[in-house]
């Protein structure tokens, strides 16, 4: 999927390689991450429904258990139905391309998004307006602090932001340490105060949160810093 190639990056083609192999050779790296992501994202829910069901026509639950059972299937099939929402965004920032039109407070959308998650400082400057759709870019800052919020050691979280010459950059950090932050990339983010249902791994979020920053010029980063922290950078252009 070339459109979670980070803005900046060598051109996808030129006049040695023509565009459609280029495109090909580096969306199969990308195309890899995104089956693995959604092959675990997949296998928990459907095991767990397919488990239930067995049980429920075997007899084995009754009562106030076959009730228990089925709001758990209910609340997988509901992961299940925002999975494809989330994949269904994926494919249509492929499609659309680079996002155009609009512009968004970015310090407002980074308050408005730590406002869900508890234990969340944020220290961002006023600055300039961000240019694309604000609705996207709310996301984005949602997926971001929810990812780093799922690999800190106790869920704190610090956002910080710079307005500098290339654009903002944004980055949300938390302690990882002894927790391992690459291993937990798979597994579910905290929940939200938003209460939903439904609770993204972080690597989805991730994945999710660099496709919208490259489809509005941007880039996004996810690493293991060496003081024990996990953290995740989002650069964007602003409107000068």
């Amino acid at each position: 999927m070339h459109i979670l190639v980070p803005a900046g990056g060598p051109p996808l083609h030129s006049h040695h390689q023509p565009r459609e192999v280029r495109l090909a050779d580096r969306a199969t790296p990308l195309r890899a991450e995104l089956i693995s992501v959604v092959s675990h994202e997949l296998r928990t829910p459907l095991t767990s429904i397919a488990s239930l069901i067995e049980m429920i026509e075997d007899g084995r639950l009754a009562g106030p258990d076959r009730d228990g059972a089925m709001a758990s299937i209910r609340r997988n099939t509901e992961r299940l139905l925002t999975l494809v929402e989330d994949l269904n965004l994926l494919a249509n920032l492929e499609s659309a391309g680079p996002v155009a039109g609009g512009a968004a407070d970015l310090p407002g959308l980074v308050h408005g998004a730590a406002r869900r998650h508890p234990m969340v400082r944020v220290e961002v400057p006023a600055g300039p307006p961000v240019p694309g759709d604000p609705a996207l870019l709310a996301r984005l800052m949602c997926l971001v602090i929810g990812a780093v919020s799922g690999v800190a050691a106790d869920g704190a979280v610090t956002v910080t932001g710079a307005v500098e010459a290339s654009g903002w950059t944004v980055t949300a950090r938390g302690y990882a340490a002894g927790l391992g932050g690459s291993e937990r990339l798979l597994t579910p983010g905290p929940p939200s105060r938003s209460d939903l249902p439904y609770r993204r791994s972080v690597a989805l979020s991730v994945l999710l949160a660099r496709a919208i920053a490259t489809s509005h010029g941007g880039t996004l980063t996810f690493q293991q810093e060496a003081d024990g922290q996990a953290a995740v950078t989002v650069r964007l252009p602003y409107l000068s």
